[in-house]
């Protein structure tokens, strides 16, 4: 038997819920279906006694057992939300990283042909990838989802887990 009484929950921006009432009988199999955003994941952090409510009762059998999957992709990652999905692409950030590299080496050595070779090579890898227009289509893919151009900064522990 799980019993959650009259429990509320809110965080600096408003209220998640408030007087919340449910009760799941033994051997019930339940799931929390709602939008991204309204505290479903916090009302299971709730019953797992990973978060408290700010009130309310909660009350858990002896033998029950809660399944969980964890949304959390990137558990307290101080990334953000683009920097999170331009991470997936790792080739084409090493690719960045290393045309900038031998870009510096360029400069202080000019003359040095295979450097300049070897950046060109890395270039056409890059552009193979489709590198130089990797954040674009990243941003308007996260645009598709329902993200605003000012949350592509945000770091990914500001966002609920069905964000997430």
């Amino acid at each position: 038997m799980i019993r959650l009484e009259n429990l509320s929950k809110s965080f600096p921006n408003g209220d998640l819920f408030s007087d919340v009432n449910i009760y799941f009988k033994s051997g019930m199999r339940a799931g929390l279906v709602g939008p991204n955003g309204s505290g479903k994941t916090t009302l299971l952090r709730i019953m797992l006694g990973e978060e408290s409510p700010d009130s309310g009762n909660v009350q858990i059998g002896k033998n029950v057992t809660i399944g969980y999957l964890a949304q959390e992709i990137v558990p307290g990652s101080r990334r953000s939300i683009l920097e999170e999905v331009l991470s997936k692409f790792p080739e084409v950030r090493e690719l960045e990283g290393e045309m900038l590299s031998l870009s510096h080496d360029i400069a202080n050595d000019p003359e040095n042909q295979a450097l300049v070779n070897q950046l060109g090579d890395t270039q056409n890898r890059f552009e193979a990838l489709d590198g130089w227009s990797l954040e674009e289509k990243a941003k308007k893919i996260l645009g598709g989802l329902g993200f605003t151009d000012r949350q592509f900064t945000e770091t990914m522990d500001v966002f609920s887990g069905g964000w997430r």
